[in-house]
């Protein structure tokens, strides 16, 4: 499951279904934001910027 996670985080550019994802990874302690900063780091030139500034947000508050 989570092998598949980066090429669907970059190939789906929709909020609804990729904020739940990012805030779940963050939630999961420092393996989960490690791997959120990783798969974002990647996926962000994907994204509006818009969904790019409310991701950074997330992974910077650490999902809360």
């Amino acid at each position: 499951m989570i092998a598949a996670l980066p090429a669907f985080l970059a190939s789906v550019g929709r909020g609804l279904l990729v904020s739940p994802l990012y805030t779940g990874l963050t939630r999961q302690g420092d393996w989960g934001r490690r791997l959120a900063r990783q798969y974002f780091g990647q996926a962000r030139a994907t994204y509006h910027p818009s969904l790019a500034g409310r991701l950074e947000q997330t992974l910077r508050s650490g999902g809360a």
